[in-house]
């Protein structure tokens, strides 16, 4: 995203810092992606658009939204580097899954959630084996999680 000379924010509704970032870069009229978990909600957008537009008069403001697929979100933590927090993700989806609002408005943008390639960088050695299988027990426990909430 950088590359293309736009400015990537994450999680700027806990972090005044991310949020400054937002604010200056769109000030300066710089594009920006913007990642923050409690977009998931339509009256945060609406709140966080007003504010925004209010901040910096004429600033377009648009959503992208990920396909709504438990499956394929838990598939994609499972998929990511190491150092990543996997279990608090998990979690995380599992949690605001059913709070999720994708507009129904036939404008609305909404990206697929790419599968994972299985061994993107070769096979794995017998750790990187141990991860996957961990990792392959949390998703477990997680459907059995989730299928008894559901109930």
């Amino acid at each position: 995203m950088e590359k293309e000379g736009l400015v990537f924010v994450e999680g700027f509704h806990g972090d005044p810092r991310q949020h400054q970032k937002l604010v200056d870069s769109l000030r300066t009229g710089k594009d920006c992606v913007a990642e923050e978990l409690q977009t998931l909600t339509a009256q945060y957008r609406a709140c966080l658009e007003a504010y925004l537009q209010n901040e910096i008069p004429g600033l377009q403001v648009k959503f992208w939204f990920f396909e709504r697929d438990i499956i394929k979100a838990t598939l994609n933590v499972l998929s990511r580097p190491d150092e990543k927090i996997v279990a608090d993700h998990i979690l995380i989806n599992g949690r605001v899954y059913d709070h999720y609002e994708i507009p129904t408005d036939p404008n609305t943008v909404i990206l697929p959630i790419e599968r994972p390639t299985l061994w993107p960088s070769g096979p794995p050695g017998i750790r990187k084996l141990r991860l996957i299988l961990i990792r392959t027990v949390l998703i477990l426990a997680w459907f059995l999680l989730l299928g008894v909430r559901r109930k």
